[in-house]
């Protein structure tokens, strides 16, 4: 059983995970778990995200440093999802980072936030006894995208540790990968925190992916598919304009034919569709998201695998998973790649999602 709340990072909101503690940060953060319908096409990325702010009365502070990226316009269109997944969304997909600081959303350049590292402490009392806290240490500078004085030689770093705290200095995007990374430590000791309304929905989402459908097409031309297969069955989605176009790839003109005489499951079809055209998707936002099968390799994501049913010593299936070249590349092997950290009857895996749907299916 995957103990991980979707198929992809963890979303953990737009902003770091510390209390609210003002009126100002508790009505910001309420607007941001509002469900919300988009439908924007080429839009400058700069002028959506003021009209979300102004739209549904949410903070928004464009940092000066987004100039200096030029980023992109924005085409999505979703229907019934939080205004926080769509800003992170939106932030992700131009190389910009959003965080809530003081019941704003601020936005800046991924550059200038690596620029602005910050202090925090992170609390080690939930994760229960016996992790060897030298090791979590490496995993986590393993684990997340960095940079890290201690493998770079620049960049953040773990000033201090003790059985009760981390205090971490890293930049907001990273410590928003450290606040995933805890809670499915945290989950996987029995300590896990309510589902929120990203839970929910990515919940929503797997069942309709995973419900059998009988589809029946001709050669069509894959944007018309997708609409047939996802947006009409009611699954949001979003393609990476971005990804694709690093790789050549125009969808308008590929085109993919369905078997007719196969009752499958809406994520069987979509892998098969991906597969022929060397693309990959995810889920991320709440949504379906479609990309480039180079750039699905490249993206890194954590998940949780329990593993008890194994009958295997958590630290003698991470051995037998990371020596398997079928299931990606691994730092420990390869010098590059993915981690595995065995904790108690678990395995905290960092990888791609091509590897994460192999090593779900040899576990479960």
């Amino acid at each position: 059983m995957m103990l991980t709340r979707s198929l992809t990072v963890l979303l953990s909101v737009i902003f770091l995970a510390m209390p609210a503690s003002t009126d100002a940060q508790l009505r910001t953060d309420k607007r941001l778990q509002e469900k919300v319908s988009i439908d924007v096409k080429e839009k400058p990325t700069e002028d959506f995200l003021r009209e979300l702010g102004e739209k549904y009365k949410v903070p928004v502070d464009l940092d000066p440093t987004i100039a200096d990226i030029a980023p992109g316009p924005i085409t999505l269109t979703a229907d019934g999802i939080t205004l926080a997944s769509v800003i992170h969304l939106a932030c992700e997909s131009q190389d910009l980072i959003a965080t809530m600081e003081k019941g704003r959303v601020l936005v800046m350049s991924k550059d200038a936030d690596r620029e602005k590292m910050i202090v925090r402490d992170y609390s080690l009392a939930q994760l229960g006894a016996g992790i060897d806290l030298q090791v979590l240490s490496v995993a986590l500078t393993e684990m997340t995208s960095g940079p890290w004085k201690d493998v770079e030689g620049d960049g953040g770093e773990i000033a201090a540790f003790n059985p009760q705290t981390f205090r971490i200095r890293q930049s907001r995007a990273v410590h928003a990968e450290l606040q995933t990374i805890f809670e499915q430590i945290t989950a996987a000791t029995g300590r896990a925190r309510p589902l929120t309304v990203q839970d929910r929905s990515e919940q929503a989402l797997l069942k309709k992916l995973n419900t059998p459908s009988q589809f029946s097409a001709e050669d069509t031309p894959v944007p018309e598919l997708l609409d047939q297969l996802l947006r009409k069955n009611g699954i949001s989605y979003w393609i990476d304009p971005i990804g694709l176009a690093d790789e050549g790839i125009d969808l308008e003109k590929l085109t993919y034919k369905f078997a007719a005489s196969k009752k499958l499951t809406t994520a069987a079809r979509l892998d098969a569709l991906v597969a022929e055209h060397q693309l990959s998707w995810t889920i991320a936002d709440e949504l379906v998201q479609i990309t480039s099968a180079t750039k699905g390799e490249e993206t890194m994501i954590v998940r949780m695998y329990d593993v008890r049913r194994a009958n295997v010593p958590a630290a003698a299936l991470a051995e037998q998973i990371v020596r398997n070249k079928d299931l990606g590349k691994w730092l420990v092997v390869d010098e590059e790649g993915g981690s595995v950290l065995p904790l108690g009857t678990g395995l905290l895996i960092h990888q791609n999602a091509k590897s994460h749907a192999k090593i779900a299916r040899l576990l479960n």
